[in-house]
């Protein structure tokens, strides 16, 4: 993963037992790519204080 120093991946990536700088990190994380990419935009919402949810339940 790559980051502008926005997003501390390394800790996105500590926490799937990877690791590396704020800027710079790897993991592996298990899946399907769907799953995957769900799970790392979580994470990184999570890092921003982003609560937003892609669910258009409230139509």
């Amino acid at each position: 993963m790559r980051s502008n120093q926005v997003v501390d991946v390394a800790a996105i990536g500590q926490y799937y037992g990877g690791g590396g700088h704020i800027k710079a990190s790897g993991c592996t994380i298990k899946g399907t790519p769907e799953e995957v990419i769900e799970v790392l935009i979580r994470d990184i919402r999570s890092q921003l204080g982003d609560d937003i949810d892609d669910d258009d339940d409230d139509d």
